[in-house]
């Protein structure tokens, strides 16, 4: 499982505060679905934005593919395309399949009226292997660094703080930490992260 907020609330209650939602957002949970479809901060380089270009090239690649097996008509094409897998605007519970590392029951159902079975598991594994790569490079491997960041700085102002002051007993790293986050406002989650994307994330 990817450890998205809503995990980490789940694993770790007592470091992640269970009233806070996405950090970009604050009306939402980051769930695992939630992770590829948030439309902020940046609209060109948001995950939603991503995700929709990596489903874009999917559906592509599967027509390019496909077409090298069989002429395919206009009438392929069109039902092809309009298949509820391919709605990442909501996205589709059988897009999110997709997202899963799963084959969606229309896609397979369709193209099975068209093509062996052997051929077509061949074909959407391949692809499916490389939209998941993507999604893992493009939206989660950032979203991870930024993450990482932001409780790096919050850990770092914690131990500054304590640091100057002789009244507070020691305490050890995990208690800093673990104290750190827990006291810490949501609104400077949000505020590191715009301003670490604004600096070109510096």
């Amino acid at each position: 499982m990817l450890p998205t907020l809503t995990a980490l609330q789940k694993r770790k209650p007592s470091l992640y505060p269970s009233d806070w939602l996405y950090s970009l957002r604050h009306s939402a949970p980051e769930d695992i679905n939630h992770l590829w479809t948030c439309p902020y901060i940046i609209p060109d380089t948001s995950s939603r934005s991503i995700y929709y270009k990596l489903i874009l090239s999917f559906h592509n690649a599967c027509i390019t593919s496909f077409s090298e097996l069989a002429s395919l008509s206009d009438h392929f094409l069109l039902e092809f395309s309009t298949l509820d897998c391919w709605d990442f605007s909501t996205p589709s519970p059988s897009c999110l399949w997709l997202t899963h590392g799963l084959f969606p029951v229309d896609l397979v159902q369709y193209l099975c009226k068209h093509f062996p079975k052997k051929k077509i598991f061949e074909v959407l594994t391949s692809h499916l292997s490389n939209l998941h790569e993507q999604l893992y490079w493009d939206i989660w491997m950032p979203r991870n660094v930024f993450f990482h960041l932001w409780l790096n700085s919050q850990n770092s102002d914690f131990a500054n703080y304590h640091s100057s002051s002789s009244s507070l007993s020691p305490s050890s790293p995990l208690t800093t930490f673990s104290s750190s986050l827990a006291t810490v406002s949501q609104d400077s989650w949000f505020s590191w992260i715009s301003s670490s994307i604004i600096r070109g994330g510096s």
